[in-house]
C-alpha cells in the first residue's frame, strides 16, 4: 500500500542532484572548467554551488568528488562518481545542503514508489504529456507530435498514455464507487 502525497521518506525529486552525463555534455571532463551550478524549482532559484574541474579532480563547493572509470564493452570508457560508501553511481544528491552522496546513503526513494497505485498511472500519463511538450492537465488535448519524432514512436507513446490514463480513471471510478457505497 502506498502513501499519500506529502508524507513518507524524502524523494530523489525533492533533493538537489548532479548527474555525470550532464557534466560531461557541458564539457567538464574535456578541459579544465569553472562554473556555478543553479538548481531551480518552479522557476525560483533554490540553491547554487561552485563547480570546478582542474583536469584531475572535481570540486563542488568545498567537497572533492572522486571519479572512477570503467571500460566499455566495445572500447572507450565510462565515468562514474565514486561515493564515500564505495558505490560508483551516475548521480549524486545533497539533502539540505549536506555533502554530496548517492541515493543509498541518504535513503532516498522515488515519488512514484510512495504514490498509491491509482496515482502512479496518473503520474505516468502526466509525465508522457509533459515530455511531449504539453501540459500535465488531463483536461487539455493530447499534445501534437513534436517535430522530428517518427509517427510510429508517437503512436506508441500515445498508446502507453491512453492505457495509463484509462487505468487511472478506472481505479478512480472504483474508488468513488467504494465511497458511494459507504455513504
Amino acid at each position: 500500500m502506498g502513501r499519500y502525497w506529502g508524507s513518507g521518506k524524502r524523494t530523489v525529486e525533492q533533493t538537489r542532484s548532479i548527474e555525470i552525463a550532464v557534466l560531461r555534455r557541458a564539457g567538464y571532463f574535456s578541459a579544465p572548467k569553472q562554473a556555478c551550478l543553479t538548481w531551480r524549482r518552479g522557476g525560483e532559484i533554490t540553491a547554487e554551488a561552485r563547480i570546478g574541474w582542474d583536469g584531475k579532480r572535481l570540486m563542488i563547493g568545498a567537497q572533492v568528488i572522486a571519479l572512477r572509470t570503467t571500460s566499455c564493452r566495445f572500447g572507450g570508457h565510462r565515468l562514474w562518481f565514486s561515493c564515500s560508501c564505495g558505490r560508483h553511481v551516475s548521480a549524486l544528491y545533497s539533502a539540505n545542503g549536506g555533502p554530496w552522496a548517492c541515493h543509498h546513503c541518504y535513503r532516498l526513494t522515488y515519488a512514484t514508489r510512495q504514490a498509491i497505485p491509482r496515482d502512479r498511472h496518473l503520474l505516468r500519463a502526466q509525465r508522457i504529456r509533459e515530455r511531449l511538450g504539453g501540459s500535465r492537465s488531463m483536461m487539455e488535448d493530447f499534445p501534437p507530435k513534436p517535430r522530428g519524432m517518427h509517427w510510429r514512436r508517437y503512436d506508441r507513446i500515445r498508446e502507453v498514455h491512453d492505457r495509463a490514463a484509462e487505468q487511472a480513471l478506472g481505479m478512480f471510478a472504483a474508488w468513488v464507487e467504494k465511497l458511494h457505497d459507504r455513504l
